[in-house]
């Protein structure tokens, strides 16, 4: 079940060496190098947001997501937009069933996601 319990933020940012340890790597393997930090900070605070959603609204997490994956391909993020919808809108699906996700709803999930990584696919192959 999706826990809304809201965190201290300084506990959240314990993950952030990890994070940046993640987006280090990544960055290694990539032919374009991009910001490690602020893709880490980006993957941290959407990660907060969403669990603090009383505050902060899904078209909040949609952005912070359009943002990392603007970081991680260089482009803006305004293209990433359909994709990062498309997550949050998986998100949401889930988060609504309140942890009783049936065979048909992790489809349902599967099928939006797919759709969300094929829209990223698009935009950072057009």
């Amino acid at each position: 079940m999706f826990s809304r319990t809201v965190g201290n933020r300084s506990d959240y940012t314990k993950a952030l060496p990890s994070l940046e340890r993640y987006y280090a790597q990544l960055n290694n393997l990539s032919a374009r190098p991009f910001d490690v930090n602020r893709a880490a900070r980006l993957e941290l605070e959407w990660w907060i947001v969403r669990r603090e959603r009383d505050r902060h609204p899904p078209s909040e997490w949609a952005q912070l997501l359009a943002d990392l994956a603007g970081e991680l391909y260089h482009l803006p993020s305004s293209r990433f937009r359909e994709h990062a919808r498309l997550r949050v809108k998986s998100m949401l699906y889930r988060d609504a069933r309140n942890g009783r996700m049936t065979e048909s709803d992790w489809q349902h999930v599967r099928q939006v996601l797919e759709e969300s990584w094929k829209a990223l696919y698009k935009k950072v192959n057009d």
